[in-house]
C-alpha cells in the first residue's frame, strides 16, 4: 500500500492522540504503538522525516476551534 507523506502524518497524530488517551495496557493503545513504531521506520528509511515532520507542525500550528 501506497500512503503520502501527509496521510503518513495524519496516521502518527491519530495514533499519538489514542496513546496520549488511553491506559498503556489497553488494545488500542498497544495497536498504535505499534503502528507509530513501523510507520517512524519505514519513513526513516525511504528518507520522509523532514517533510512529514513539516506536515505535523503545520497541522499542530492551524487554528483551532476548540482545544480538548
Amino acid at each position: 500500500m501506497r500512503m503520502g507523506n501527509k496521510h503518513l502524518s495524519d496516521t502518527i497524530q491519530v495514533c499519538r492522540y489514542v496513546i496520549e488517551n488511553t491506559d498503556n495496557l489497553h488494545s488500542k493503545n498497544i495497536l498504535a504503538r505499534g503502528i507509530v513504531k513501523r510507520i517512524e521506520k519505514f519513513i526513516h528509511q525511504t528518507g520522509r522525516l523532514k517533510t512529514v515532520n513539516n506536515f505535523i507542525k503545520q497541522d499542530q500550528q492551524t487554528a483551532v476551534l476548540f482545544d480538548d
